[in-house]
């Protein structure tokens, strides 16, 4: 996703800080307004999950530079999650940014969801919880559990993200993926 926005010059002539062995220099350097970032953020989650309370914290003094890129920091539902932010171009005082998730969110009721549906008539009775948080963020290819119940019956999952646009597969926990790739659940990537 990508906006324009303006860039924030320093309101004091030069100013030098130093912090150990990191020296910041902010003389003539124009630099990205932190808080436009985090409200546009902030509302294309919103945009997306309306029912999702959403904060974003993003580093202050990031230079407004073609290439730069920086991470923000939200929560969505009490879940921590990043974004990548990059400038991809500067025109004067305003610039332009692309964010996209660091790695793919997935929304856990919505996997939950999908298994139940994926499982037919024994999944309208099926409990599917993939733990404690409604958000999780998990890098491509790597794996996450849940688990699938119906009365005294009990089966572990495991969850594959497959790409970065959050689509999932899922099979039986130790069990190889079957010819047909067994349970797969539709994208479930918050991606503003």
């Amino acid at each position: 996703m990508g906006w324009r926005s303006a860039a924030r010059r320093p309101a004091t002539g030069c100013v030098l800080v130093a912090l150990g062995a990191v020296v910041f220099a902010g003389c003539g350097r124009t630099t990205v307004d932190h808080r436009q970032i985090e409200a546009r953020l902030v509302a294309s989650v919103r945009g997306q999950k309306p029912d999702v309370m959403t904060t974003a914290a993003c580093p202050s003094g990031a230079t407004a530079k073609v290439g730069a890129t920086f991470t923000c920091r939200l929560t969505l539902g009490g879940d921590p999650v990043a974004y990548l932010v990059t400038v991809s171009s500067v025109h004067g005082p305003r610039f332009d940014a692309d964010t996209r998730p660091a790695q793919p969110i997935i929304d856990t009721r919505v996997i939950s969801s999908s298994v139940r549906d994926q499982l037919g008539a024994d999944g309208a009775q099926a409990s599917v919880s993939c733990g404690p948080h409604r958000f999780v963020q998990v890098a491509v290819k790597a794996t996450f559990g849940c688990t699938a119940s119906t009365g005294a019956q009990q089966v572990a999952l495991t969850a594959t993200v497959e790409d970065d646009q959050g689509n999932v597969s899922f099979r039986t926990a130790g069990a190889a993926p079957d010819a047909s790739g067994g349970i797969h659940a539709p994208t479930t990537t918050v991606a503003p």
